[in-house]
């Protein structure tokens, strides 16, 4: 994946040869994506980077499977592979890095809004969606079956994440009176032929959910202004928390994306600028980006535990996608690009 500058056979040697040698920001690869503009009449936005999120450039303008889309999430498989869902059924990938994107034909009857994928060793790809939507191929992305999803209640599901080939969390809310949405989880462990509610301690299930993810044995839910549920038993138990930095347990802003780089340590990012970092599994929190106020943050991912991508949207309008990023561990964040449309979600090659 990288693209090396022969200066020297000699220098060229040594750098093959060498087994300590630190990976440069050209190795590091992702994608980012978002909104049309303008609306309907322009194309889903696919930013890519191939510094480390240096610089960012454009995919997509001008190809049909993207026309009138606003895509809700991306996954990476490797620098060639990968895969995004969105608006309108639409599931979208591309084998040549992202030169052209292909869309692929799904039993969907009707047009839903796509929002979340996971894909499990290139192969078993699970997508997530509006009225209660679960999709599932076994045989990278060749063939789809919908998964039976009665007494799901037409549930937003938001989030899908695959903890093996079978095994998979999903969660999302259930729309209730003023607006309001309860939370809503499912767990499978045979593809989706059946599936389960998890009961939370301190009615929890009552908090509208956006993601789950998981380490070793350690799972976790995440959602609305601040609460999310952890186990680390592999699902035996639970425990209800908040990461009352952002408004604490009475409200505050919302756990839009969380991704764990170990057992212990998680990344969150969220509403009002706010990107939080925990290396105690939740104990504690450290709230970073204080310079990214005023944003936003739907997505985040990490290449390793120093380097991190942030995307998401102004709170102001018009909307537009702003890009920070961490060299440090999160020590400091740099805005490095605005996109003109709103971004949800980054996935990075590692």
């Amino acid at each position: 994946m990288k693209n090396l500058v022969i200066i020297l056979a000699s220098a060229l040697f040594i750098s093959a040869c060498s087994s300590t040698t630190t990976p440069v920001d050209s190795a590091r690869i992702a994608w980012a994506v978002g909104n049309c503009a303008p609306a309907e009449t322009g194309y889903a936005s696919i930013l890519k980077t191939t510094d480390g999120g240096a610089t960012w450039s454009r995919q997509g303008v001008g190809q049909a499977s993207l026309l009138g889309i606003d895509l809700a999430d991306v996954k990476a498989i490797d620098a060639q592979h990968v895969w995004a869902v969105g608006t309108k059924s639409t599931i979208v990938h591309t084998t040549d890095g992202g030169a052209t994107w292909m869309a692929v034909a799904t039993p969907l009857t009707s047009q839903v809004g796509l929002q979340s994928i996971d894909i499990v060793n290139g192969t078993h790809i699970y997508v997530t969606g509006e009225q209660g939507t679960v999709l599932r191929s076994t045989n990278a992305g060749a063939t789809w079956s919908l998964c039976d999803t009665t007494g799901f209640n037409g549930a937003m599901i938001q989030g899908v994440h695959a903890i093996s080939a079978d095994r998979v969390m999903i969660c999302g809310g259930i729309p209730v009176e003023n607006d309001l949405a309860l939370g809503f989880n499912r767990t499978t462990t045979n593809g989706g032929a059946s599936w389960e509610s998890v009961e939370f301690p301190n009615n929890f299930n009552r908090h509208e959910l956006i993601g789950a993810y998981h380490y070793g044995t350690t799972l976790v839910f995440y959602g609305t202004t601040n609460y999310y549920v952890v186990s680390r038993d592999n699902g035996i138990t639970w425990r209800a928390d908040s990461t009352a930095v952002a408004g604490g347990t009475n409200g505050g802003a919302d756990i839009n994306h969380l991704i764990m780089l170990s057992e212990n340590t998680w990344w969150a990012s969220m509403d009002m600028g706010h990107i939080l970092r925990t290396e105690n599994a939740g104990t504690t929190w450290s709230d970073y980006a204080e310079n990214l106020r005023g944003t936003f943050l739907l997505g985040i991912d990490a290449f390793d535990s120093n380097n991190a991508i942030s995307v998401g949207e102004t709170v102001g309008f018009p909307r537009t996608g702003p890009i920070a990023r961490t060299t440090d561990g999160g020590a400091t964040w740099t805005k490095v690009f605005s996109h003109d449309n709103a971004l949800f979600h980054v996935s990075c090659v590692r």
